[in-house]
Formats: C-alpha cells, sequence, structure tokens
C-alpha cells in the first residue's frame, strides 16, 4: 500500500530545505567578503603582534627586547610561533599573568600548533573566519524569530557582514570577533527563551544550559562580556515577569549563576584581574566618573552612524525599522 504523506509535514519538510538553502547561501557570500578584506589586511597593530606572542612565546609576556642587541629571526619564530609537541604548555603561563581572560588565545594557540612555525596573517583569520561565520549565521536565525521572513532574515544577515565595524574587529587578531559571535549566539537563546521555544518539549531546558555555556564563553573571552550580558538578562527577566513566566526567570537566574561558576572552575585568575589589576581598577574609576561617561556617550553616538551606516542615517533607520 503506498505511503501517504501529510501535506502539512511536506510543506514544513520543504520550509526548512529553503532556510537552510538561504542559510548555506549566506555563509558563502559572508566568507566571501571576509577573505576578500582578509587578503588586503596587513599585520600591523602591536596588540595583534601581542596575541601571538601571549599564544606561543616562550620568553613570557614581559619586555625581552632591548635596544642596540641583534636578533636572529629563529629568535622571531620562537617568540611568535607555538612549541612543537606541548600543546597549551606556553600559552597557560602567558596568560595566567596576563589581565586578559584566556580563550581566545587558547583558540589561537590551537591554531598555530596545527600550523608549525607558519606565522602567515591567515592562522589568526581562520580563527576568526570561523567566529565571524557563527556570528552571521546566528544573526540569520535571530532575524528569522523576530520578523519570520526567511529571505529578509537572509538579506539582513548578508547586510550585516558588510558592516564596516564589524569587519574591522573580524579583521583585527584579537579576541573582539569571538566576543560578537558569544553576543549574537547569547541574544538569539534569549529571544528563544522568551518567545518559549520547544514550550512543550521537556528539551527547552537544553536552551537555558545553552545561554550559560554562552554566558561563561563570552566571559572568558572577554571579561566586558559580562555587562552585556546582566544587561541583556535584565531586560529579558522583566520581560517574562510580565509574562508571569515565573518558572522561566528563576531558570534563567540559575543559568546566570551557574556560569559564573563555570568560569571561576576554569579560570579561577578572573577575580584577581578583574579586582587587583590595573585594567579592573581601570574600568571601575572610568564607570564612576560621569563625566567622562557622558563624553564617551556622546562620541559614540558621533561615531557609530559611520562605524556602522558609513553616515547614511536614513539607511541606519531603514534597517532598525
Amino acid at each position: 500500500m503506498e505511503k501517504q504523506h501529510n501535506p502539512s509535514q511536506v510543506y514544513q519538510r520543504k520550509q526548512r530545505l529553503i532556510i537552510a538553502g538561504i542559510l548555506a547561501l549566506v555563509l558563502v557570500i559572508a566568507a566571501g567578503i571576509f577573505i576578500y578584506w582578509g587578503r588586503k589586511k596587513v599585520v600591523w597593530f602591536c596588540d595583534e603582534i601581542y596575541t601571538y606572542m601571549l599564544s606561543n612565546s616562550a620568553y613570557g609576556v614581559s619586555s625581552r627586547l632591548f635596544s642596540k642587541t641583534w636578533y636572529t629571526s629563529q629568535f622571531v619564530v620562537d617568540d611568535l610561533s607555538c612549541e612543537c609537541g606541548k600543546f597549551l604548555t606556553r600559552a597557560k603561563v602567558n596568560v595566567s599573568v596576563d589581565v586578559h581572560p584566556p580563550m581566545y588565545f587558547y583558540l589561537f594557540h590551537l591554531f598555530t600548533f596545527y600550523s608549525g612555525n607558519n606565522l602567515s596573517k591567515w592562522v589568526g583569520l581562520s580563527l576568526n573566519l570561523i567566529c565571524f561565520l557563527g556570528m552571521v549565521a546566528a544573526a540569520y536565525f535571530l532575524i528569522l524569530r523576530l520578523c519570520k521572513n526567511k529571505y529578509l532574515a537572509g538579506f539582513m544577515a548578508i547586510a550585516l557582514s558588510t558592516v564596516p565595524s564589524l569587519l574591522t574587529d573580524a579583521m583585527l587578531l584579537r579576541m573582539y570577533c569571538l566576543m560578537m559571535a558569544w553576543g549574537m549566539i547569547y541574544a538569539l537563546l534569549a529571544v528563544l527563551i522568551m518567545q518559549d521555544f520547544w514550550k512543550e518539549s521537556k528539551l527547552r531546558i537544553l536552551l537555558y544550559i545553552a545561554i550559560c555555556l554562552t554566558t561563561a564563553g563570552g566571559f572568558l573571552t572577554h571579561f566586558y562580556f559580562s555587562i552585556f550580558a546582566v544587561v541583556f538578562s535584565v531586560f529579558a527577566c522583566c520581560y517574562l515577569l510580565s509574562k508571569k513566566r515565573f518558572w522561566s526567570v528563576l531558570s534563567y537566574g540559575i543559568a546566570m549563576v551557574t556560569s559564573v561558576g563555570i568560569s571561576t572552575l576554569v579560570w579561577p585568575f578572573w577575580t584577581d584581574q578583574v579586582f587587583n589589576e590595573y585594567r579592573g581598577e581601570q574600568a571601575f574609576n572610568n564607570a564612576m566618573n560621569l563625566d567622562k561617561l557622558a563624553s564617551t556617550f556622546q562620541f559614540g553616538l558621533k561615531v557609530l552612524p559611520y562605524q556602522m551606516f558609513f553616515g547614511l542615517w536614513v539607511v541606519a533607520m531603514i534597517a532598525v525599522l
């Protein structure tokens, strides 16, 4: 007897294939944009060299280059490339005495570990490309959940991959592209929780586990991620309270607290780095300086349109709408 197909199931399967096809096209275009700008990149910023040093240097992160001293090419290679056969040996020591969380440098170290003595910019850019495509994919699904239009979501995800400020961070061999990816994934998960995705399924607990791990990953990438997560969590929980979804608020809160515990287990140095090192003191002082906060905010409003939309306010308004 011939098997009968449920029309709704056939339609849903067709829609999933269309969504997957659009996502694939978006990622191909985004990768092309990334590679185009990556080919033009020149590694010149001192913090990018510091990324290589922090991830791989056998000489630590303190100053070890002196004037009137000649250094061999092998010294430079040893300083910037991974020690063959000793995974994470250098990175652990270097990052533990630095003021930055470890995740990006560990991942960077992993890429250099498999590339050997190759100091090409593409070692770091390959890591950033994965982060960039992860951010674009998360943005596609986030926009899809918000506007319910798969074609508009694809168009906006492609548009996002052309934003100058995002491309600048993607080209920089620092932790910012990875942090952007964590931020976009966090926003997607938060929206799924607020929309009560998997409402009738026990699988919805996976959303809280995922947002917990994402928060920990973001914090272990850049300490400022905690500010983003706290502010976003407050708004999300207020929304959930307005819907009287008290179990969701409790689960959300547990996920955030657990993320702190995971971060502490993985990287116990963060408390000292945040509260005792100069970067943490600098951040707290800036936060308490209202005049500086106001001027920084004013400067951001002035620069943001050019960084995000080439100064075209009309384009900005259309994109927001």
